[in-house]
This record gives C-alpha cells, sequence and structure tokens, in this order.
C-alpha cells in the first residue's frame, strides 16, 4: 500500500512539473493544464 501512494505522490508531482514548464510555454498551455488537473 505505501508503494502505492508514494507512486501516486510521485505522480502528483510529475504533473505539476509539467504544468510549470507549460506555463512558460504560453498562455494556451498553462489554459491547458488547469483543464487536465481538474
Amino acid at each position: 500500500a505505501d508503494s502505492v501512494d508514494l507512486d501516486d505522490d510521485l505522480r502528483e508531482m510529475i504533473a505539476e512539473t509539467k504544468a510549470r514548464l507549460a506555463n512558460t510555454k504560453g498562455k494556451k498551455a498553462k489554459r491547458r493544464a488547469r483543464v487536465a488537473r481538474k
């Protein structure tokens, strides 16, 4: 169970990092990241 929880945290971190990278690319990417998060 611990490994599964860790995997979820890791996925969340990666998703956040991708969203930040998208922010630097442009506003369109920023909107996309927000929609994907919800």
